[in-house]
């Protein structure tokens, strides 16, 4: 019997722009190309391979609206980086999903990768206490990762990072980021900047919690006296 072939609209729309193209879409899919749908249309004088590889990246979309590179281009942290230094980083970052109330990673663990909000909230958790809550646009994963520079030794994850809600997130391999911060150093300038940040926020936000623990024993052991001693 003869099969039926689906192409998803993006494949559809990017194949009826080139008959040459639909002859290499047919030959990886094994598929006669005049039963790929669209007009034949004149050949294009632009090579059909390259034609091919912005197709994939056309479809290498976040959320239909907007793609991976267009998101890179908009984190200030990359906005000094040239457009094809964007499309080769957007080739290599990987998209995860996670559920509710998942743990990316935990404190202690050991990992270099930078993590990076596309949709969703995540919150910081040290040593059992909410640090701080991150949403979209915002990354995480940067104290471990710059520890590790110019031969330093490797430190632990400093906290954990637990879902809130349904997120995806773009996670950026550390071998891909020591290639970029070696020649952009801005980047890594950039990430020392959000470190600093973060440690004062976390150590104002540690004072604040070791202040009401402070206050509500010295309050218990106030009510314990009075139990023992009435007045």
């Amino acid at each position: 019997s003869q099969r039926s072939w689906i192409v998803p609209p993006p494949l559809t729309s990017e194949i009826r722009v080139n008959k040459n193209l639909n002859s290499i879409i047919g030959s990886l899919l094994g598929i006669d190309p005049d039963q790929i749908p669209g007009p034949a249309l004149p050949p294009m004088t632009m090579d059909p391979l390259i034609s091919l590889n912005e197709q994939y990246s056309a479809i290498d979309t976040i959320d239909n609206s907007i793609s991976t590179r267009e998101f890179l281009c908009n984190l200030s942290i990359f906005k000094s980086l040239p457009n094809d230094v964007l499309h080769d980083l957007a080739l290599a970052v990987e998209i995860h999903r996670y559920r509710p109330m998942e743990y990316v990673f935990e404190e202690g663990e050991f990992g270099r990768d930078i993590f990076f909000i596309i949709h969703g909230e995540v919150e910081v958790i040290k040593q059992h206490a909410v640090m701080a809550r991150l949403s979209s646009m915002n990354y995480f994963g940067e104290f471990a990762f710059l520890s590790s520079l110019n031969g330093n030794h490797l430190e632990p994850r400093s906290a954990s990072i637990r879902t809130i809600n349904d997120c995806e997130m773009l996670i950026l391999h550390d071998k891909t980021l020591d290639s970029i911060c070696q020649k952009y150093p801005s980047i890594m300038e950039s990430m020392k900047q959000t470190a600093f940040e973060r440690t004062k926020s976390n150590s104002s936000r540690a004072a604040s919690l070791d202040s009401i623990v402070y206050d509500d024993t010295q309050q218990h052991s106030e009510e314990d006296v009075d139990i023992r001693h009435p007045k």
